[in-house]
Order: C-alpha cells, then sequence, then structure tokens
C-alpha cells in the first residue's frame, strides 16, 4: 500500500475485543471506541556497543534487543463500551442480571484464579491511522485515569501494553454506538452515606503496573504481566461545617458511591462503589470564586463488601446497559 501523506487525525479509529487465546490476535474488533490522541510507542531497547577500537569514540555500534508496545488515548465514559476496559484491568468475572434491556453487569478484582495468576483476560487493541490499521495483540489495560469535573463530561485516559504490532492496510468498517457520554453532571453521589454531598470535581484512578516477561529466543514478550491493584481517588467538595475535613482528622472509614447515566439514554448508568475509603490528606481552600472547598486525597481500602470474584477488593463497578452477553 503507497501513500501520499499526510494522513488525517480525523480518520483514526480505535477498537477492541476480547481474546480467545491469550496473545493470539482477534480476528475482527467488537467495541469501537470514539477516542482522541490515540498514540502508538513501540518500546524497543536498544543496547549500545562500547568496547575500546583504537579511536577516541564512546559507542560503537547499537543493537535492538527486546521489544514491546505501548499504546495510549483518551476517550469519554461511554457506559456501553467502559466496562470493557474495566474488567480489561480488575478481571473479574463479568457477572450479568436480568432478563431484558437493561442488563446488570458486575465486575470487580480477579482474586480466585490463583492458578492463572489472576491475571485479567488479554485484548487485541486495533488502531487505523487513515493509512494503516495496526493491530496489538495481547494487550493488557495498565491505567485508567477517571476524571469528572461538574461542568464537563467523565474523561477517561487509558494506556495499554500489548506485543509488537502487526501492521496492514486494511481499513476497518467502524461501527460506534449511539449511546452519548456521561456528562458528570448526570450524577448520583454518596460520601459516608449522605447523598447530598457537594461535589465539585474528581479523580479515580487505576494502576496494574503491566510490565513485559521476556525469555530467550524471541525478541517480543512471552506475555505481559499485571502486578497487583493500585488504586487512588480525589474530591473537592464544597465545605460545609468542616464534615469531609473531619472525617481525615478522625482517621475515619467511610463509603462512596457515585453512578453516572447519559441522559438520553433512560436506564443504562456505570456505577463505582469503594465501601472502605480513608482520607489521605485534607485541606480547605479559599479561591477566587469566593466560597471555601475542601480538596480531599483518598485511598480505597480492600474490603469484602466489594469483591465479587475472591478475596478482597476495594472497589466495585457496576453497569448497566443494552447488552446480554458478557464483555
Amino acid at each position: 500500500m503507497t501513500g501520499t501523506g499526510p494522513y488525517a487525525n480525523s480518520s483514526s479509529v480505535v477498537a477492541m475485543a476480547i481474546e480467545t487465546v491469550r496473545g493470539t490476535a482477534a480476528a475482527t474488533p467488537t467495541y469501537f471506541i470514539p477516542a482522541k490522541t490515540p498514540k502508538i510507542t513501540p518500546v524497543l531497547t536498544q543496547q549500545n556497543v562500547d568496547p575500546f577500537i583504537g579511536s577516541m569514540v564512546a559507542v560503537d555500534d547499537q543493537i535492538a534487543t527486546v521489544r514491546h508496545d505501548e499504546y495510549e488515548f483518551t476517550t469519554w465514559a461511554y457506559v456501553d463500551t467502559l466496562p470493557a476496559l474495566i474488567r480489561g484491568l480488575l478481571g473479574g468475572t463479568d457477572t450479568i442480571s436480568g432478563t431484558a434491556s437493561p442488563y446488570t453487569h458486575v465486575i470487580s478484582l480477579l482474586n480466585n484464579d490463583t492458578l492463572n495468576g489472576n491475571q485479567p483476560p488479554s485484548y487485541t487493541f486495533f488502531d487505523w491511522d487513515g493509512y494503516q490499521m495496526r493491530t496489538m495483540a495481547g494487550g493488557m489495560v495498565d491505567e485508567l485515569d477517571f476524571k469528572f469535573t461538574a461542568t464537563g463530561l467523565v474523561e477517561v485516559t487509558v494506556k495499554v501494553l500489548s506485543l509488537p504490532y502487526v501492521a496492514s492496510g486494511t481499513a476497518p468498517t467502524p461501527s460506534f454506538s449511539t449511546v452519548e457520554a456521561a456528562p458528570a453532571w448526570s450524577v448520583t453521589s454518596s460520601v459516608n452515606s449522605v447523598t447530598t454531598t457537594p461535589i465539585v470535581d474528581g479523580s479515580i484512578t487505576l494502576k496494574r503496573g503491566v510490565k513485559p516477561v521476556h525469555t530467550l529466543g524471541q525478541q517480543a514478550p512471552l506475555r505481559l504481566w499485571a502486578n497487583a491493584l493500585d488504586i487512588a481517588a480525589a474530591l473537592t467538595v464544597i465545605n460545609a461545617a468542616d464534615v469531609e475535613q473531619n472525617l481525615y482528622l478522625a482517621g475515619t472509614s467511610f463509603p462512596i458511591a457515585l453512578t453516572f447515566s447519559p441522559p438520553t439514554s433512560s436506564g443504562l448508568s456505570f456505577k463505582f462503589e469503594m465501601g472502605t475509603v480513608k482520607a489521605k490528606a485534607a485541606h480547605q481552600e479559599r479561591g477566587s470564586d469566593g466560597y471555601i472547598t475542601t480538596i480531599l486525597d483518598l485511598l480505597p481500602l480492600p474490603n469484602a463488601a466489594n469483591a465479587g470474584s475472591g478475596g478482597v477488593a476495594p472497589i466495585r463497578f457496576t453497569a448497566l446497559t443494552a447488552q446480554a452477553t458478557t464483555y
């Protein structure tokens, strides 16, 4: 395939599909994700060769050793595709209930598959840049960073590690959902079981510390490996009688629940539940808006109530979608 370039950003397509066999690319995408700023980074480790060769030079050669790829993009919280990303990071079984749309999908941290290292499933990620398709097999979701503010949409930054991509000239036939992204104003929130807590903005960050496992005889990793879940959260709330700051000062644990709904899709929603949370830090700010806010730096702790696939978990995700099958 011969191109002349440059190629238009707006032609980009991002998609993913769960793999039947880890590391074997899925044939076609399952979920097309509206995304911005997608970026593929081939991580090719280079070894400098630096012997003494009778001349005043520091490096004689450079030789490539091992390689894995990294993929990043930003999207918004679409209730019908977000569960696939969540399961890719948390790894737990997608437990479905309901006999008609919307179906309830509950996903938590995988702890009951010790024979397979409690590893989340692998996914194939597809990236079309207007010129060629890059297919990234063996992909594991390394990081999901959710940011929400009262005046905007719920934004999600996604980081994936994969095996080296395979390029082809075959353009995809995208099929994007018609479900709208969730704005942060359309939320039911509860902090310490108080549903009237006035939240201004916040974030939830989930990380798995995914690493490539390299072995002799092949440049690509044997596989990607996810470490234990690292989770953090933060909230900005309008100060009222120092309630939230006093939770921090007393060292009190408390639950947080956030349910977001696309306003034009009746009955659809997604929910984050963190049953045991402590504040690592808290302070007040007196900003230019003229009112006092409290900034909370939060640590969700593991608990039995949030578990769904063995052990304990610091967070549980529930989505109500039109999909009757597992993500």
